[in-house]
């Protein structure tokens, strides 16, 4: 997974710099404008308003997971499948031919996120 945020972070980088430099340029020129008309107290104004404005945002970056994993298995007669990390419960598979499974694993001894839905043959 790093790899793909890594080139997705490569690829879309020229515009985010040109971005950035747009933002900054335009606030400095609003930070003069400031100082000019309204003296020390502008100044201060166009200071606060660039610095606030200075946050990264590291949302997308933040939700992606580390890694993940895949595999194929045959759905057990029983409908019950289990995961052999600490995770003891056994969990019962919707009904249909073919399944898909989800497992979340946030940290080391939390309990498991499972979701599931199941995929139709589609109608033709």
């Amino acid at each position: 997974m790093d790899a793909v945020v890594g080139r997705d972070f490569r690829t879309g980088l020229p515009a985010v710099i040109f971005r950035t430099l747009a933002a900054s340029a335009t606030k400095a020129a609003g930070a003069k404008k400031a100082k000019e008309e309204s003296g020390d107290l502008g100044a201060i104004a166009g200071f606060l308003y660039q610095a606030a404005g200075a946050q990264a945002d590291l949302r997308t970056w933040t939700t992606l997971p580390k890694g993940f994993r895949v595999c194929r298995v045959e759905t057990p007669k029983d409908r019950r499948l289990r995961c052999s990390l600490a995770h003891k419960k056994a969990n019962t598979v919707n009904t249909g031919r073919v399944n898909v499974v989800c497992v979340k694993s946030f940290a080391p001894g939390t309990p498991l996120k499972i979701q599931q839905f199941r995929l139709n043959k589609p109608q033709i």
